[in-house]
């Protein structure tokens, strides 16, 4: 989700990994403590003074089972984001509380809301946090997942103070066989970026993302991956638009 709005052009490498530890106190209480990592490199040496950064977010939640299906939780993190070569480091501790439900064998939704104070090299500011997310299985062989989320996001800043982006996506996966499968999905992200006040104005960016694709398996470990993807962005800075199409084609393996 970080990196998403900044691949605009240029070559670049890009890692996200994340581990996690949870223990069951009882049959209702259990805590969760995760820890993830991730960063990206440009190739393009105009993109990588703006860009290049690495993040460490540390994650502890409780949670408390009301029943078999539903579930409370609080849930304390701390993000911290370090540039490489521009002063847009930033940190953001989030307080937050939320449910896990489980409505039927189906359909299954999580919720966390609360608040994030984000705080970098040029400005300090509070928000309201959320996140939304909502897994169907429409058949035994369909099935789509649903999700929102609200928050200061990090990425492509350039010379702005801050960015605050709603975002939102629908994706889909079909069992056509037992070797074929069809995906795609619909992203939408709004984002709300501050200027300084002198020679940066404030303005918003709305980007949407479709993309199609197919994984064929090969053998029971090995599955041939084939992606399209369309991507635009307006914007109220008219230098900052664009438009792309993507095709890709990649192995996938399980070990």
């Amino acid at each position: 989700i970080g990196a998403s709005t900044a691949l605009r052009n240029g070559q670049y490498f890009y890692g996200y990994e994340s581990f996690a530890v949870s223990y069951a106190w009882s049959e209702r209480l259990s805590t969760t403590t995760s820890y993830t990592v991730d960063g990206i490199r440009y190739e393009d040496d105009s993109l990588a003074l703006l860009e290049d950064r690495l993040s460490h977010l540390i994650s502890q939640q409780f949670s408390y089972a009301l029943n078999k299906n539903l579930q409370v939780v609080g849930e304390y993190r701390y993000r911290m984001t370090n540039y490489d070569n521009v002063s847009n480091d930033f940190t953001s501790p989030y307080v937050l509380a939320g449910i896990d439900h489980a409505w039927s064998e189906r359909t299954s939704t999580t919720l966390r809301a609360g608040a994030e104070f984000y705080q970098s090299d040029r400005v300090s500011q509070t928000a309201p946090y959320a996140e939304f997310g909502l897994t169907h299985a429409v058949s035994q062989k369909t099935s789509a997942h649903f999700y929102s989320s609200l928050g200061f996001d990090g990425a492509q800043l350039g010379d702005y103070d801050s960015r605050y982006s709603l975002r939102s996506g629908l994706t889909a996966s079909h069992s056509v066989s037992q070797r074929l499968t069809l995906n795609g999905g619909v992203h939408h992200v709004y984002s709300d970026y501050e200027g300084n006040g002198d020679t940066v104005e404030s303005i918003t960016e709305q980007q949407v993302n479709a993309t199609a694709g197919l994984a064929y398996r090969l053998w029971n470990n090995v599955s041939l991956d084939a992606q399209y993807a369309y991507t635009l962005l307006t914007s109220g800075e008219e230098s900052r638009e664009y438009d792309r199409n993507r095709v890709s084609l990649g192995l996938s393996a399980q070990f």
